[in-house]
């Protein structure tokens, strides 16, 4: 959630009420980029693979791993990009959708919907249906999603010498997230700034999800 929403169900619901989320709205897509694991809460992994047999030194970097803990959300906040995201986070989005309208979905795009009956001969643009059924979700006034896809050991890999670069083509062979401090900053840690991390996970909705994740911890180890 963004600005003043406390959670995705409050977005939809005061959203549809106002009238910022049309009655003939039905899917709602979140661009998509994938996010990278932060340096800050990453540690050596340890493991005899082929893969990972560097050693954790000053030449190329052993393989790093998340932290046990931290949670995802907290460790793969960490974006290529500020919000909003590039038109090209279309290609993977995700979405928010009145199944009544949608009748089958595949992975990030609605591909028939209620329209195909409707309006049989109507023109449709290819994996995204045209106003007002489906709309993109503001993400500095509405929300935002992060794509907490897991970075293996193995990809991380020689961080340490891919890391160093400052130029955009550089920082993209970096694999893991170096976050700046501010917008003046280009090096941290040593190493060259690619990421930004998102104030309103790292200032509330990480605690929320360590609440919410801490009984359910507890009956798992018994307590």
């Amino acid at each position: 959630p963004a600005e003043n929403f406390t959670d995705i169900q409050s977005f939809l619901k005061e959203s549809i009420e106002d009238g910022k989320i049309a009655e003939n709205t039905h899917i709602l897509s979140f661009f998509q980029t994938r996010a990278v694991p932060n340096i800050e809460f990453l540690e050596p992994y340890e493991d005899d693979s082929k893969e990972c047999k560097i050693k954790y030194d000053n030449k190329g970097g052993s393989c790093l791993t998340k932290k046990k803990n931290v949670t995802f959300l907290q460790a793969y906040d960490c974006e290529r990009t500020t919000l909003p995201k590039p038109q090209y986070g279309w290609r993977a989005k995700k979405q928010i959708y009145r199944p009544k309208f949608v009748w089958n979905h595949f992975v990030h795009y609605s591909t028939v919907t209620r329209r195909i009956r409707e309006a049989p001969e109507e023109p449709s643009q290819l994996f995204v249906q045209r106003r007002p059924y489906e709309r993109r979700v503001d993400e500095l006034k509405e929300g935002f999603m992060v794509h907490t896809k897991t970075t293996y050991p193995s990809g991380t890999k020689g961080w340490k010498n891919k890391c160093q670069g400052t130029t955009e083509e550089d920082k993209k062979k970096c694999p893991i997230g170096i976050p700046y401090v501010n917008e003046s900053q280009t090096r941290n840690k040593g190493f060259a700034c690619n990421c930004y991390k998102h104030s309103r996970i790292q200032n509330d909705l990480v605690f929320r999800l360590e609440d919410l994740l801490r009984p359910i911890v507890r009956r798992y180890r018994g307590d």
